[in-house]
């Protein structure tokens, strides 16, 4: 059998590059966005950035509802989402790029990109 005139199978490796270039064409266009929505109170306006050995405790113990209200003492009800290490990536982030949202959108893409490749790699 001549091994040149059999067809090329795609490898997993090539399925991985067609799904992350799918998932950057998915999210590209909002690349040059502001920051909008929930960015407003979350990054901007320091809702769910870490800003003290405090606050790190709280992250890790409290809902986003309650830790965005660490400050006003207002109580909220129990339950809402526990995103700890999204604060932490908030926190990181800011302190690198500051208020400048283009750096959040190109590192929301590849977020993305790697939550993409992992289901793909786990299935």
């Amino acid at each position: 059998m001549n091994d040149e005139a059999s067809p090329r199978r795609l490898t997993a490796i090539h399925y991985a590059c067609i799904l992350a270039v799918a998932t950057t064409a998915v999210w590209v266009s909002g690349i040059s966005s502001e920051f909008v929505w929930i960015d407003h109170v979350e990054i901007e306006q320091a809702g769910y950035r870490i800003q003290s050995w405090d606050d790190f405790r709280r992250v890790w113990s409290q809902s986003l509802d309650s830790y965005i209200e660490r400050n006003s003492g207002e109580q909220t009800a129990a339950g809402g989402y526990y995103r700890p290490l999204y604060a932490v990536f908030l926190s990181t982030a800011w302190l690198c790029f500051g208020d400048s949202p283009l750096p959040y959108h190109v590192l929301n893409i590849f977020l993305h990109i790697f939550v993409v490749l992992g289901l793909y790699f786990l299935g």
